[in-house]
């Protein structure tokens, strides 16, 4: 979760953790996509196959225990990473059509509900949609934006992605066959605890669609996310120092990320396993809002400072502790010879 999100009248936005910057960019045209793919050639090896989607390629990832596909066949697919040089983008199937209050998910089943929404708004939302719930194949997630939203409402928009999906199904056309509507930057609004616009219009619709998140109207905020991405160019490089001294270099290979951290100029004077565990909770912290700075997807390997079993495992804990400000950066493992690695989802 986000402490402040600014969203401009241009489409530009800056997710906020602290005072520090931690995501920036522009808001994307539209909300998820949901393709119709074709099989062009297996690949097992990758635990997929490669597919064509209208004019591009894309590598479709097994999903555990799904069955491979043949040659020729489509299926409705969704992007989980970006295409980046060289390398496609990757899609999986078992797409979940979004719409503001709710996501269908076709092959689920009953009703769940987001973690920030609160007890009382579940048990209404229960009540009210259980026979609905009953007659609808598939399964339904219910977001936050839902908190203190009118059943009906709800309801409504639970048929029309369901209606939806079905008009899926009967696609015959390569390439994008839905897009949910993202107008307000929904991915950014959702979870923030509060929200910057220089839009009064804006403003208005997301005090209307997020009741409870306070939405402040802020006349230059162009100017100031202009100025915040200015001072974030060098933040970019392929070394990083930060002001303590510590340093992290960035490589990109072809199969990972890989980072290395080092001490640097940091004062290692006292005790250096508890100067080794200081320079990692650094190095950490700076990590993960590079990584989301940098819009990294994929696999990442991260050499920080030796230190003990005790500094591992208070690393690993730090790390799972700041991954809940990034809710697609998940911490898989730490190896013998001492690397992290980590996984972060496409956009």
């Amino acid at each position: 979760m986000y402490d402040l999100v600014w969203l401009t009248q241009s489409g530009r936005y800056a997710c906020f953790v602290g005072d520090e910057v931690w995501e920036i960019g522009e808001v994307p045209s539209g909300g998820e996509e949901i393709l119709l793919a074709k099989v062009v050639r297996p690949a097992p090896s990758l635990e997929g196959a490669f597919v064509s989607i209208g004019d591009r390629n894309a590598l479709l990832r097994y999903a555990k225990g799904e069955t491979p596909l043949k040659v020729g066949d489509t299926l409705l697919v969704k992007q989980i990473e970006r295409a980046k040089g060289d390398k496609l983008a990757v899609v999986a199937s078992r797409p979940t059509p979004s719409g503001r209050l709710v996501v269908y998910l076709p092959h689920g089943e009953g009703l769940t509900f987001a973690k920030t929404l609160p007890a009382p708004s579940r048990k209404q939302l229960t009540e009210a949609l259980s026979d609905l719930v009953a007659t609808l194949p598939g399964g339904w997630l219910v977001r936050s934006a839902a908190m203190g939203a009118d059943p009906q409402e709800v309801a409504n928009e639970m048929r029309d992605l369901q209606a939806k999906w079905r008009g899926l199904l009967s696609a015959t056309t390569l390439g994008v066959v839905y897009r949910s509507p993202d107008r307000e930057g929904q991915r950014f609004v959702r979870d923030a605890r509060e929200v910057w616009v220089d839009d009064p219009a804006l403003a208005e619709e997301l005090g209307h669609a997020y009741p409870l998140t306070p939405v402040r109207l802020v006349e230059d905020l162009g100017d100031r996310l202009a100025r915040q991405e200015r001072e974030l160019r060098p933040l970019l490089d392929r070394k990083v120092v930060l002001p303590q001294g510590v340093t992290l270099v960035f490589d990109q290979t072809e199969a990972a990320l890989v980072v290395d951290v080092n001490s640097g100029a940091y004062p290692l004077a006292g005790n250096p396993q508890a100067s080794a565990r200081e320079v990692n909770r650094i190095a950490a912290r700076a990590l993960v809002r590079q990584l989301a700075l940098r819009e990294v997807s994929g696999a990442i390997i991260v050499d920080f400072v030796s230190t003990d079993e005790v500094g591992k495992r208070d690393l690993m804990d730090y790390l799972k502790d700041l991954a809940l400000a990034d809710r697609r950066l998940r911490v898989v493992d730490i190896t013998q010879l001492g690397m992290v690695e980590l996984t972060r989802k496409g956009s």
